[in-house]
């Protein structure tokens, strides 16, 4: 459960009395009980009043804990999974390549990520 004088600390009034703009995070908590993550963009308008711009980012932040996830996992894949991958850029240099690519063009890992092959040059030019 989140403290209501956490909720209240966040808020900078101090700050924004002196006509600083102030964008913080933190996490609010609805009438039902549900917490939501939100942005707050808050700016002084004039004597005693400020306006407040809160965007729920809740979903946002669940997605992108969900990539954090799998980018986590991305590397152990790459290594274990028998299926060949590779990772080029976009000029068309190998940036990495897995055991199991290498093993199917017959080309070393050093071949490969020294420049020696392009990404290009495994591909067959189409004669006419």
């Amino acid at each position: 459960m989140i403290d209501a004088d956490d909720i209240l600390r966040g808020i900078m009034f101090g700050v924004l009395a002196h006509g600083v703009h102030v964008f913080n995070e933190r996490r609010m908590v609805g009438k039902d009980g549900t917490i939501r993550e939100v942005e707050a963009n808050v700016k002084k308008l004039d004597e005693g009043r400020v306006v407040a711009m809160i965007r729920d980012v809740t979903e946002l932040r669940k997605a992108q804990k969900q990539i954090q996830i799998s980018e986590a996992k991305f590397p152990r894949r790459f290594r274990k999974f028998g299926d060949r991958m590779t990772i080029i850029s976009i000029e068309g240099q190998w940036i990495q390549v897995n055991r199991e690519f290498v093993n199917m063009v017959g080309y070393s890992e050093e071949e490969l990520l020294g420049g020696m092959r392009s990404a290009t040059s495994l591909i067959p030019t189409t004669s006419t």
